[in-house]
């Protein structure tokens, strides 16, 4: 109980962020079928063995991403709880770098774009008073705009909107 207590009073973790730490690493540990003090002691004793464990675990995370069943950051979530386990209890022999390589590079950015106008005319067409409201003020306000708008992108005027 005293290893998965230092996992779980380390005072940079909050509460809210504690569970889903708690859920990834006993979804590890029983992806293993070890307890919590045997995989740090083994951690200690072998770190070799243990960096072999998780190197497996990431390979077969990758597999699942190709998959498409998890999201690429989803891997490096699932490795956080376990580092942090490892560094409270001062199993430090693992390299960290080697394994960090394996993981896929994530997407930095996300895939949003500018809704067409067709899709504006379909969004207030199918909404409640507040929606349309909603949708206007935010499309009048240029929050759907980039900073920079491609003279390609076509806007409509006030006028023709008011008929929305």
């Amino acid at each position: 109980m005293g290893m998965y207590h230092n996992f779980q009073s380390s005072s940079k973790k909050q509460v809210y962020t504690l569970d889903p730490y708690e859920r990834r690493l006993v979804a590890f540990l029983s992806d293993l079928g070890v307890t919590c003090d045997e995989f740090v002691d083994l951690a200690k004793t072998n770190p070799a063995a243990v960096e072999k464990m998780i190197i497996n675990y990431v390979l077969k995370e990758k597999h699942r991403l190709e998959q498409g069943s998890i999201a690429t950051s989803t891997i490096s979530n699932k490795l956080k709880p376990i580092k942090l386990l490892l560094e409270m209890n001062d199993a430090i022999g693992l390299n960290w770098k080697k394994i960090k390589r394996l993981l896929p590079s994530a997407r930095r950015f996300a895939l949003d774009r500018i809704p067409a106008i067709e899709k504006i005319y379909k969004i207030t067409e199918h909404s409640d008073v507040r929606g349309k409201a909603l949708t206007l003020v935010l499309d009048f306000s240029s929050c759907f705009l980039p900073s920079k708008t491609p003279k390609t992108q076509p806007r409509i005027s006030r006028n023709s909107r008011a008929k929305a």
